[in-house]
């Protein structure tokens, strides 16, 4: 026989509970008989659904971390219909090592810790044609029609937006990340790649550049709002900015960068629409690529201590948690019936900086002191 000691906020109870930690499987009706509650009330802390008192709550808890109690998961989700599974969908797997795996990579990790606070984990599901025909199980609209997920994240932007919609008849809450839909814009969350595009290309403007831009194409996005960010700051400070003096689509980038760099009357500024673009730059610098002497950059950075070389002179901080975190608050919003927006949720860049350890700012300020 052992002793339990309940403490609640008024009261010290001791009552005699026998074999309160055993080698079977404890269940909710003992779980409430010890903590002196219905098993209704252990349920509804549980599933976090319904009102519990507090002292009900923490007898509960003491109960649980006393005897060891783990909820079984699969006896739970064929009671509540939930898989406790979100799909997230990408176009292919492969992203992951590929042109935008920074950003996706960040993407997820703001995804877990949303999600994982609801005690949600992620699936990660394609969308390309192979993933059809594939046996690993990871076409997402296969998920949907099996009722393995109880929510999608979609961030495919060429997944086409009619099949968007369609999703709708399968009665599943999803949210868009990172592109508009006119139909569906409460479903869609947005980085804020206008003001980024403007707050970087203003401040090289102000110091008298001519300005190319590396980052997603225009068919992006992501790519459309920081090149139309880029063009506010260009009418606005008189700055040169010519559209040709982008980049064009994701093939051969590093070709598309060098070829811009070392062009005739070529720009003495860059600015770089994501962390991957200002990394690739920096690498192009420390090979020597031509640049003009007074040559300077600006763009998305998660970690300027690894870059090599010249530093870039201005930076924003990359969106991707914020992006991910905010998208699995939005999800479960819609998941637990919360009344949606009528509007597009957008997430702000709340961080710019200027570096002042630049290669260029150290020349200038050589040049000024001597």
């Amino acid at each position: 026989m052992q002793i339990c000691y309940f403490i609640s906020k008024d009261t010290v109870h001791k009552k005699d509970k026998e074999n309160i930690v055993s080698s079977k499987k404890i269940t909710v009706r003992e779980i409430a008989n010890y903590a002196e509650v219905s098993a209704r009330t252990v349920s509804r802390y549980l599933n976090k659904n319904g009102y519990v008192g507090k002292d009900a709550r923490f007898r509960i808890q003491k109960t649980i971390e006393m005897t060891g109690y783990y909820p079984n998961a699969m006896a739970r989700n064929l009671r509540t219909k939930k898989t406790t599974s979100i799909g997230t969908v990408f176009y292919h797997s492969d992203y992951f090592a590929g042109f935008r795996r920074n950003f996706h990579r960040l993407l997820l990790s703001g995804l877990i810790e949303s999600l994982g606070s609801d005690g949600y984990g992620i699936q990660i599901l394609e969308s390309c044609p192979e993933a059809k025909t594939k046996t690993k199980g990871t076409y997402y609209l296969d998920k949907i029609k099996s009722s393995s997920i109880d929510g999608l994240i979609l961030t495919d932007s060429l997944l086409p937006e009619q099949e968007i919609i369609e999703i709708q008849k399968y009665d599943i809450p999803f949210v868009v990340v990172n592109r508009f839909l006119e139909n569906l814009p409460h479903r869609c969350i947005l980085g804020d790649d206008f003001a980024k595009g403007y707050k970087l290309a203003k401040f090289l403007f102000n110091r008298g550049h001519k300005i190319a831009y590396f980052g997603l194409p225009e068919s992006f996005v992501e790519g459309e709002y920081t090149i139309k960010g880029i063009l506010k700051a260009a009418n606005e400070c008189q700055g040169q900015f010519d559209t040709k003096d982008t980049i064009k689509n994701d093939k051969n980038v590093i070709e598309q960068m060098i070829k811009i760099l070392e062009q005739k009357d070529g720009p003495t500024a860059v600015v770089c629409g994501t962390d991957e673009f200002t990394y690739w730059l920096a690498e192009l610098l420390q090979c020597g690529v031509r640049v003009p002497p007074n040559f300077e950059y600006a763009g998305e950075i998660h970690d300027n201590s690894v870059l090599p070389a010249q530093q870039p002179v201005y930076v924003s901080e990359p969106i991707g948690w914020k992006l991910g975190f905010e998208a699995g608050n939005l999800l479960l919003s819609i998941i637990n019936s919360s009344k949606e927006n009528s509007q597009p949720t957008y997430v702000k860049i709340n961080e710019y900086r200027q570096i002042t350890n630049s290669k260029a700012e150290l020349l200038k300020k050589l040049r000024e002191t001597f």
